[in-house]
């Protein structure tokens, strides 16, 4: 969906630590990280980390053109 709407998305290419994912994510200068695992999918969510300034939110779904229109 990010793709679609021409935001330059990327996924980590293995099943590293979340420590490895976001250090590789600062080395590439990535603005946002998104964090989707068992317990956001449980709650049909998603988190936003912002790297720059460390602040996370959590957003629903049904969301994510909300997200996307806030970049």
């Amino acid at each position: 969906m990010l793709r679609k709407h021409g935001v330059k998305a990327d996924i980590y290419p293995s099943d590293a630590k979340l420590n490895k994912q976001l250090k590789y994510a600062n080395n590439r200068n990535v603005p946002y990280v998104i964090f989707l695992g068992e317990k956001e999918l449980n709650n049909s969510s998603f988190v936003v980390k912002n790297m720059q300034s460390g602040e996370q939110r959590t957003y629903s779904l049904a969301d994510t053109q909300k997200f996307i229109d806030s970049l």
